[in-house]
């Protein structure tokens, strides 16, 4: 079976939804922190709702078999992280394109992840589609609700995701590409820095950090050498590279003021 296909912990949400399904409900709210897994157990069921067997991660029917090469054709998403992705249009565009034939899929679906950065235009056409239309599955994936409009949250089913039992993170984490060969101390290191997130320990791992980390790890408590590695990092630009970089010394920084196990 492929590891990646798998998904760990969250049974209680997972056994709502499946029971939502079935009385054809069909508009989700995922909430909860980063790389929970929020987004991939959407896109699970997204795929076993459209399963055209008994639906087990083995099978290998032509629904099962189109998610396993990527997203089929009758899903769609949009990641509202890319600021291109907020655009009116681009939202227009994919509820047009929805509205089209779904060759393939029972019950077409439509992701929407981090919802949280919707601009009040998209928030507008989103309401009203939300409203007219249930021909679609729809899961709306967000790190907060606080900034959703409450017109649209009351027309989804909230479901709240929580964070990993450490138990399970680390059994996660010590089967995933990144970690092989690894050794145990970065392993740990990087996973009491990404706060209980997957996605954030996998950007970690393979941002090759351990340099940085011995180096701020030494400055600590030397104000002015923290501000100089801060002021350096700026320098490079706002590349992904320096985006990840700026989080982990975030979350190095927050993990020394409370007193964190590193």
């Amino acid at each position: 079976m492929d590891d990646s296909a798998r998904i760990f912990g969250h049974d209680t949400q997972r056994s709502e939804v499946s029971r939502l399904l079935a009385s054809k409900w069909s508009k989700f709210l995922f909430v909860g922190g980063e790389g929970i897994g929020k987004k991939k157990i959407a896109t699970h069921f997204c795929k076993e709702i459209n399963c055209l067997r008994n639906f087990s991660l083995e099978c290998d029917c032509p629904s099962c078999k189109r998610f396993k090469t990527g997203l089929p054709r009758g899903l769609l998403m949009l990641d509202f992280e890319d600021k291109n992705h907020r655009k009116a249009k681009v939202v227009r565009s994919l509820l047009e394109e929805s509205k089209e034939g779904r060759p393939g899929l029972k019950r077409p679906c439509i992701i929407l992840d981090n919802v949280d950065f919707f601009t009040p235009k998209v928030e507008d056409l989103l309401l009203k589609d939300l409203e007219d239309r249930h021909d679609l599955v729809y899961f709306l994936v967000a790190k907060s609700s606080d900034r959703l409009r409450k017109t649209i949250i009351s027309r989804a089913m909230e479901i709240k995701f929580f964070a990993l039992e450490p138990s399970l993170f680390f059994e996660i984490i010590w089967n995933l590409p990144e970690t092989a060969g690894q050794s145990e101390e970065l392993v740990n290191i990087m996973a009491n820095l990404s706060g209980g997130s997957i996605s954030r320990f996998q950007r970690y791992m393979a941002g090759n950090l351990i340099e940085l980390y011995r180096l701020v790890e030494q400055s600590w408590g030397k104000p002015k050498k923290i501000t100089e590695i801060l002021v350096n990092l700026r320098k490079t630009g706002n590349s992904r590279e320096a985006r990840i970089k700026a989080h982990f010394l975030l979350d190095f920084i927050q993990a020394k003021l409370f007193d964190m196990t590193l």
